[in-house]
């Protein structure tokens, strides 16, 4: 995409990018840079931009052109521009990337503990024997009716007290359970944030994709020997 061309141009052309090359081969020396001249590092940055060209291709791709004394030089630094785009990419990245995981990471590990403390409830009215509030319902009722028709008061009386247990926390169970199902249903979308954010933090995944690698030249680019005979021939004879 057009955009993404643009960002990496971007990265290409920046600062850290151009002073890490320039340190990695001592540029102020290679380009003859008077270091006590007035405005050395002005010069230094002049030549580097006029020695290296980074330039959008009709393909919707980045040609990286660099010129210099010793082309092997000028192969290495065009190379070597085009491997510092990931770690520099990586690096804008990282900081927000740790703090988007860090954010997803305390609400799934939150989201967890809801999830526990309603599990808790739900074992304790279990433990009352509340776990299907509408099957028992209707089980204690029936039972509760046969009993009274038998005359069995002490089996309608241990009924009675199962169904005041159920009836004092069955709209609880209920609540609880169909908060349960919300939450986990919940845990479930923030666990897939989780798992993004946390592939962010850890892959390794090149940011570009290289075409061609930059080759030695065997010709000279610059400056072209017979243009300049033809132009001091063309001037002698005028």
């Amino acid at each position: 995409e057009e955009e993404d061309v643009e960002q990496l141009m971007q990265v290409l052309q920046s600062t850290e990018i151009r002073n890490s090359i320039i340190n990695k081969y001592d540029l102020i020396n290679h380009y003859d840079i008077d270091i006590d001249g007035k405005y050395p590092m002005t010069n230094l940055y002049k030549t580097y931009d006029k020695n290296v060209k980074i330039s959008r291709t009709e393909f919707m791709s980045i040609r990286i052109d660099v010129l210099d004394e010793c082309p092997q030089t000028a192969a290495n630094i065009a190379n070597d521009i085009s491997e510092l785009a990931d770690s520099t990419i990586r690096r804008m990245r990282k900081d927000r990337i740790e703090r988007a995981f860090a954010i997803v990471s305390k609400e799934f590990e939150e989201q967890k503990r809801k999830i526990k403390e309603i599990e808790d409830s739900l074992n304790v009215l279990s433990a009352l024997e509340v776990i299907d509030v509408k099957s028992q319902s209707e089980v204690y009722s029936d039972q509760y009716a046969s009993a009274l028709a038998s005359g069995n008061k002490r089996g309608a009386e241990e009924i009675g007290k199962k169904l005041k247990v159920l009836e004092q926390y069955g709209s609880a169970s209920l609540i609880l359970k169909e908060k349960m199902f919300e939450e986990v249903k919940k845990l479930a979308q923030i666990e897939t944030k989780y798992v993004e954010a946390k592939i962010d933090l850890e892959e390794n995944l090149p940011n570009k994709y290289v075409v061609d690698y930059a080759d030695v030249s065997e010709r000279k680019a610059y400056p072209i020997r017979w243009l300049i005979v033809s132009v001091s021939l063309f001037s002698t004879l005028l």
